[in-house]
């Protein structure tokens, strides 16, 4: 076992990341139980355009909390952690502690930004829809405030070489998550399951991540500075691009559900977004290599070590695609075997239609692995290819949905066009890559 896991590259942090996401599959069917046993198939729909329409936070948080997991992995390599508290020099804890203050000003402004656009959005979608819905919209785009803020949290204790701590935290915040939320389908809460139990989850993993990361917090609130680092102008010189990309990633991959909603209907997308639920499993469990070495890649270049990083961007690609190969399997048995046994298959997308969407989250794991590889030298060079697909995919997808209604020509479109944009962003990565082997 212990030679596996060195071959697949499982460590503690891995290892860690793997966990949370192998419960997440497991809950996955539980959910999916209480789900079509609580809530009728048009909650369904409003449940998953809930989920959907939430991502639009990335209007007001940016990309930062990635960026933040960057920055202070760079900073870091400087430093060490004793007993929960920074060791160093006091101007490399200057340094560090100037830019988490600087993440904690940019989001004094993002979370009340977050807010009024998720309100926003919910009164344009679920206007007509009753009051019940709207009041439920509203109080949840307050628990996307308090989202974006927990992950802030989460990015910087992450960045201080903690993601094996990290990733426990968020697997307990996990369960709580889903045990609040079946517990409220049970009691027949309806959309309210949602919005009470998402918000109770939060307050067990931001409860969980104080105990672990308190001594640091402490720290850093009675720290005080004998230098000064700027990080306005190195921080945005990042995050416009880290914008733009996470911007057009909204388009790409969460605006079809709103539409299907409004053009075809809520049962529809209640089909839709149960099936992208669960290959989003797929594609979350296949970037657990990818996401615990976030500190490690941003660590390695700002070493220098150029043959140890193309070997591990080698390996996470590898193990990324084995994961995704085996999950594609239980999902095509869990399909034709399972769902017919309990009659669920009138909740979710016929098998073909799903097959299609797996094609996009291939392309898309190949390309998360490459982007976080290339963001660690903190560039962003697939902002303007993510820009304008982001426009062409939103444009033929909302043409799809207004004239023809036609769920499964848009999924067609939608992945046939994140294809074209793979064989963008591996040339992109390609010259990225040689470039910076011949910069050494």
């Amino acid at each position: 076992m212990k030679k596996l896991a060195a071959l697949l590259g499982i460590d503690g942090a891995v290892l860690a990341i793997v966990l949370n996401r192998a419960v997440m599959i497991i809950q996955a069917p539980l959910f999916i139980y209480f789900l079509l046993r609580y809530l009728s198939p048009a909650e369904q729909g409003f449940w998953y355009t809930f989920k959907s329409l939430s991502a639009l936070v990335v209007f007001a948080e940016l990309g930062f909390g990635v960026i933040m997991t960057q920055f202070v992995s760079h900073e870091f390599i400087a430093l060490r952690v004793s007993n929960g508290f920074v060791r160093g020099s006091r101007a490399s804890r200057d340094r560090l502690f100037s830019l988490v203050r600087y993440a904690m000003c940019f989001y004094m402004l993002a979370v009340p930004f977050a807010i009024v656009i998720l309100s926003l959005a919910g009164i344009l979608v679920f206007r007509k829809d009753g009051n019940t819905i709207l009041a439920a919209w509203l109080c949840y785009s307050l628990v996307g405030g308090l989202n974006i803020f927990t992950l802030l949290m989460q990015a910087v204790y992450q960045g201080l070489d903690k993601a094996k701590e990290a990733q426990r935290n968020a697997l307990a915040g996990s369960v709580a998550n889903f045990v609040f939320i079946c517990g409220l389908l049970y009691m027949k809460a309806g959309i309210w399951a949602l919005v009470l139990g998402t918000f109770c989850g939060l307050l067990v993993m931001l409860g969980l991540l104080w105990r672990i990361s308190a001594p640091f917090w402490m720290q850093f609130w009675g720290h005080r500075f004998s230098l000064r680092h700027g990080w306005f102008r190195e921080v945005v010189s990042l995050q416009w691009r880290y914008a733009i990309s996470w911007i057009a990633g909204y388009f790409i991959g969460q605006f079809m559900l709103p539409l299907v909603k409004y053009y075809v209907g809520v049962v529809e997308a209640g089909q839709l977004g149960m099936s992208i639920s669960m290959v989003s499993a797929i594609q979350v469990l296949s970037g657990a290599w990818v996401t615990a070495r976030i500190p490690q890649l941003s660590m390695m270049v700002a070493r220098g070590q150029r043959a140890e990083l193309d070997a591990l961007i080698d390996r996470i690609q590898r193990n990324s695609m084995i994961a995704f190969s085996a999950c594609v399997v239980l999902l095509a048995a869990a399909l034709f075997l399972l769902f017919p046994l309990f009659h669920w298959e009138t909740r979710v997308l016929p098998p073909l239609y799903i097959g299609v969407l797996l094609l996009g989250v291939w392309a898309n794991i190949l390309m998360a692995n490459w982007g976080f590889y290339l963001r660690a030298h903190k560039e962003e060079p697939y902002m303007l290819p993510s820009l304008v697909m982001s426009i062409v995919l939103s444009c033929v997808v909302w043409a799809i949905l207004y004239y023809c209604k036609s769920v499964f020509y848009a999924l067609l479109a939608s992945s046939g066009l994140t294809c074209v944009l793979l064989v963008v962003a591996r040339k992109i990565y390609i010259e990225k890559r040689i470039s910076a082997d011949v910069k050494k």
